[in-house]
């Protein structure tokens, strides 16, 4: 079971302790009291929560959904913003491919085990894109260069 649904699973099995009791009660002829008014009363009590906490979830799912689509949205209007000021600099195919690397944080040994070179040739490329990005290291490259899409 998930643990989004614990709660409610929760809930749901102590109200079904006091309908059960309640229930009890009735058929044993107890039904006056405190005892069976405060078992009622949380009868009435948990139902009202678990039907609220299943409209909670149903609204957080919803509120999740429209956030990652959202999300989703703004990937992509940043991929193509990146893109362009790749663009605008001049970069290779190559180097865009080893920049996208670069922004992920991706190692240089990683990024050569990647794309099937050697390291020495990723220190070129990488090179070559903060010559023509106006950066010195890849620190200033994603900063600088996240400074500039903002």
């Amino acid at each position: 079971m998930k643990f989004k649904n614990l709660n409610i699973f929760s809930t749901f099995l102590i109200m079904l302790f006091f309908i059960g009791d309640v229930i009890a009660d009735l058929l044993e002829d107890s039904a006056n009291g405190f005892h069976f008014y405060a078992e009622t009363f949380f009868v009435l009590f948990l139902s009202y929560v678990l039907v609220y906490q299943i409209k909670e979830m149903k609204l957080m799912e919803r509120k999740v959904v429209v956030t990652h689509n959202k999300l989703s949205e703004i990937r992509g209007g940043l991929a193509k913003i990146i893109n362009k000021q790749f663009k605008e600099w001049g970069f290779t195919p190559t180097e865009k491919e080893v920049a996208w690397l670069v922004i992920k944080g991706i190692s240089y040994v990683k990024i050569a085990d990647l794309k099937n070179i050697s390291k020495r040739t990723v220190e070129q490329h990488t090179s070559s894109i903060y010559k023509k990005s106006n950066s010195h290291n890849r620190h200033e490259f994603v900063t600088g260069f996240l400074e500039d899409i903002l």
